[in-house]
């Protein structure tokens, strides 16, 4: 009735105030809001209604372009009905209007019209058509920023959740971040809030901010409290529990969305959402599958099943995810050969053209609908044949697993083009470890039995993929980027770095949470900004795509012929829930070592680097035990391969990252320290030369911004800055450009650190394990801009540098990121672009440091390379006066080279050449009169 009354007082408005020709104009909006008023209160059939007789008026004035616009109203009861390939059909409709029947294509209608079909096809998991559609909207948002609010709000939060099916949470975090911003700016948008925190929320689950996803979670829950459809939000929240592995209460809030579905759906009969069931089914089967309760697992999964058919068909992304967990619980239910044919059929529903049944078949990868879903069936199907060998001994199941466990990384491959930023390449490593490391399991059981060359170095492969790809990334992009990229373009990606790295500044020093959120949304649009002129870059230079992309592993034979000598060897290690695996190359063979470890060996590495890690405040060394338990896992399987050599490349693994391997021992002061010349690095990749020879810099900086002797003097270079009078005789008695005390600043170390070949820093760095990027250097503060950052870091230009020594606190320690390694401050120096990192893993005592700084630079000047001269330095230290003082480890084990070894050119002095050779000739001169006057 009160609608009815509103029609009858529209028609009255309209009689009395407008002219013929736009009653309808006037009528047909108010159509649409009433429509839309209804849709929003749970009654989309009763809107559907008013979008009809919007959609006649039109059609009776001939206006195609309102009637292209009122499509993307036609479609909203059929969204929440879960119909959307009927919504997709409509759409096409109103887009074929637009495009051949319109006299103009103004771009606000065209702008809906994509979004909404970009995100119709995104929900039938048709991403090739969502990827066309979401491309042309975006066209038109590069060049017209007037466009609808509404409609640049759900763009965004679209894409975001196109980028989020696809696994690139990162860049999917900064869209709805930006969605969210401009529903804070327009106060016509609240209403939609909800709708896209809910997706925001599960974005930051899928980042592992589970602290931040349950605190946005219950602001949600609490904005909803009186909404009909806060049975949604009840689920996020169920979801949002079940991330922080909180089964219980994510049982308890799925139960009660489920409840007040129920209640609702009594209330408006007709309105039946298939998504909400579907979802609520998925979630609780997770829920089930993760306390063990298999059987309540299995029935949630084939009720999700049936709505999925309803809903999308048999074929598709979610009919495949439900066949794979139901083939993961039959593998929990040790029912190796269900868990196997529903893994392949896992396989077949997401491929355009495999159908197979027999499960030692795979797809071809190029035909895959969805990679992402391919990749986990595959990587599923690899894990249970694995599983099926270790049971029934069969080699050809132990080779399938391994062909499989091959064919998903070729999809990794594929997957992994789509993560521009290092943030996102570093979860992306992060995500793929646990994968990566069973690969390793399955390539070190084959190749014990095989001993075949080619299965070592796909396992090599598997290996060098869980190791700090995304720093590998960088560092090539450094060299090959300036010989294969339009200046202009370089300049602009440069440009928005900078902005990147400012906005993260000013995000560290905003306390107001009102300011901090304007600041996200900034830093949103710019990291945005740079992953559109990312996909610009890749278009115009087809030659730096190829080379971006065209690496695919690095071969253990180019190791032995690039890297390494008679007398080094490389040495991998990976660590495992129950193995430590180690690869070892020599220059004329290789092999993989197992050994079993359980959680004490990890508590024991813990214990054992605390010991080493705390000022022993003149306590004697008392790790000795802990330091033989250790050498026995990770040296002595590999003790008769090493034992002639002297030279070991070390490239760690998980809680290794944090270890000193010279300071182990088998028995008391038998340091491997004293046998060999120990050296580290992120990645073998990292090893080889680069294809364009790097430029090197010449002279020495140096850096000491507290080398006052005052009374204020402190014994570490730590958080508390105070001064370290041994780090001005250290910079000065290694020479080149010093600067001291005030002249040591910020300012200046950014007029003189290019082009320079060695690097030191003798002063104090604060490491934050919980935000590496507010880690920093510290410089003379003459002002508030005294802290060199890590972002900071990572815009510098050190390809022409060979060595940075930093001479401070914990600079190689951090929090540790699976795959990438320790985010340290070290780290970000080789981001940078050094090619060696000389880098402390605990404080650094003044006096010690000075010390081995001061005889490593005499050795380098000798000639020696710098893992030796390293190596020296430190033993020049425990036979010195100072070891008597200083006997424990804590004092010279901290330091470690990373990166390769290498002899480094001091630069010549020419008037010293000129006196040299002036002096001989005056030699050979009066030896030549001698003998002229004695003859």
């Amino acid at each position: 009735k009160v609608y009815f009354l509103k029609i009858l007082f529209l028609l009255l408005v309209v009689e009395t105030g407008f002219s013929q020709s736009k009653k309808y104009i006037f009528l047909g909006e108010e159509h649409i809001k009433n429509g839309d008023s209804l849709t929003d209160a749970n009654e989309p059939l009763k809107g559907l209604v008013y979008y009809n007789l919007a959609k006649k008026l039109y059609e009776k004035n001939q206006d195609l372009e309102r009637q292209a616009y009122l499509y993307r109203y036609l479609v909203r009861h059929l969204d929440i009905a879960g119909k959307y390939q009927e919504a997709a059909v409509l759409l096409k409709k109103g887009e074929f209007l637009l495009e051949n029947k319109c006299k103009t294509k103004p771009d606000s209608i065209a702008f809906w019209i994509y979004s909404k079909l970009g995100a119709e096809y995104q929900r039938l998991e048709k991403f090739d058509s969502c990827n066309i559609y979401y491309e042309k909207t975006n066209n038109i948002l590069k060049h017209n920023n007037k466009l609808n609010n509404r409609g640049v709000c759900f763009f965004l939060a679209n894409v975001g959740t196109y980028e989020m099916t696809y696994g690139n949470y990162a860049l999917a975090h900064d869209y709805y971040v930006k969605s969210l911003s401009i529903i804070e700016r327009d106060i016509n948008l609240t209403m939609y809030k909800s709708a896209i925190l809910s997706n925001y929320i599960r974005c930051l689950s899928l980042e592992s901010k589970n602290d931040l996803a349950l605190k946005y979670t219950m602001q949600l829950l609490e904005i909803n409290k009186d909404s009909p459809m806060r049975y949604n939000h009840i689920l996020t929240a169920g979801i949002s529990y079940y991330d922080r592995k909180d089964y219980i209460n994510a049982q308890k809030q799925l139960d009660n969305a489920l409840k007040i579905y129920k209640e609702q759906k009594k209330i408006a009969k007709e309105n039946e959402n298939l998504d909400f069931e579907k979802m609520y089914f998925d979630a609780t089967a997770g829920v089930f599958f993760k306390q063990n309760r298999f059987d309540d697992a299995e029935k949630a999964v084939q009720k999700s099943i049936i709505l999925t058919k309803k809903i999308y068909g048999s074929k598709g992304y979610d009919m495949a995810e439900s066949y794979r967990l139901l083939g993961r619980i039959k593998l929990k239910q040790n029912k190796i050969a269900e868990s196997l044919n529903l893994i392949q059929q896992s396989i077949i529903v997401s491929h355009l053209n495999f159908s197979s049944n027999n499960i030692y078949d795979n797809p071809p990868i190029e035909n895959t609908n969805y990679n992402w879903v391919m990749f986990r069936a595959l990587d599923a199907k690899s894990e249970v044949l694995f599983e099926k060998y270790k049971q029934q001994k069969q080699i050809i199941d132990l080779r399938k697993a391994f062909e499989t466990a091959k064919l998903a990384t070729q999809l990794a491959i594929q997957i992994r083009k789509s993560y521009q930023s290092s943030n996102q390449k570093s979860s992306f490593t992060e995500y793929f470890y646990p994968f990566y490391s069973r690969n390793i399991e399955i390539a070190n059981t084959l190749f014990s039995i095989t001993h075949d060359k080619k299965v070592f170095d796909v396992g090599f492969d598997f290996n060098e993929k869980m190791k700090a790809t995304a720093l590998v990334d960088i560092v090539s992009d450094n060299f090959f980027k300036p010989q294969n990229i339009d200046i202009q373009l370089l300049q602009s990606e440069k440009k928005l770095h900078q902005k990147i790295t400012n906005a993260e500044n000013n995000l560290i020093a905003v306390s107001d949470s009102l300011e901090a959120q304007k600041m996200q949304a900034k830093l949103a649009n710019y990291r945005l900004e740079l992953n559109e002129l990312l996909k610009e870059i890749e278009h115009k230079s087809p030659n730096y795509y190829k080379l971006k992309y065209g690496f695919n592993h690095v071969a253990p034979q180019a190791i032995q012929t690039k890297v390494l000598d008679p007398q080094t060897v490389l040495i991998s290690y990976v660590v495992t829930d129950k193995n430590l695996f180690v690869f070892l190359i020599t220059n004329s063979k290789s092999n993989i070592y197992r050994q079993s470890i359980d959680s004490d060996f990890i508590k024991k590495l813990k214990s054992f680097r605390n010991l080493l890690a705390n000022s022993p405040q003149g306590k004697k060394y008392n790790a000795q035990a802990l330091s033989s338990e250790i050498y026995e896992v990770l040296i002595k399987p590999i003790e008769k391969e090493i034992e002639n050599k002297k030279r070991l490349i070390i490239i760690r693994d998980a809680e290794l990252n944090y270890l000193p391997f010279e300071v182990l021992a088998k028995k008391k002061d038998e340091f491997l320290l004293k046998k060999y010349i120990i050296s580290y690095a992120y990645s073998a990749s990292l090893l080889l030369p680069t294809e364009q020879p790097r430029k090197q810099g010449s002279g020495l900086l140096g850096f000491a911004p507290f080398a006052k002797n005052s009374f204020q003097q402190s014994l570490f270079r730590d958080k508390n800055l105070g001064q370290l009078p041994k780090s001005g005789n250290e910079v000065e008695k290694i020479g080149g450009d010093i600067y001291l005390e005030n002249e040591a600043t910020k300012k200046r170390f950014y007029e003189k650190y290019r082009d320079k070949n060695i690097i030191h820093f003798a002063t104090h760095a604060i490491t934050d394990d919980n935000d590496p990027l507010k880690s920093f250097v510290a410089f003379y503060p003459n002002n508030a801009d005294y802290k060199l950052f890590t972002n900071e870091l990572y815009d510098l230009d050190l390809r022409n540098t060979s060595l940075v020594m930093l001479s401070a606190c914990e600079t190689g320690a951090g929090k540790l990121q699976k795959g990438e390694g320790v985010m340290s401050l070290s780290r970000a120096f080789t981001y940078a672009g050094a090619k060696a990192v000389i880098t402390t893993l605990w404080n650094a005592h003044d006096e010690a440091s000075a010390y081995i700084s001061e005889r490593f630079y005499k050795y380098l000047k000798d000639g020696l390379k710098t893992d030796e001269a390293l190596q020296k330095a430190k033993l020049d230290f425990l036979n010195s006066d100072l070891a008597l003082r200083y006997e424990h480890p804590y004092y010279w084990a901290n330091f470690i080279l990373i990166g390769p070894a290498e002899t480094i050119d001091f630069g010549t002095n020419w008037w010293i050449w000129g006196i040299g050779i002036a002096i001989i000739i005056l030699v050979i001169f009066a030896f030549y009169r001698r003998m002229v006057t004695n003859k």
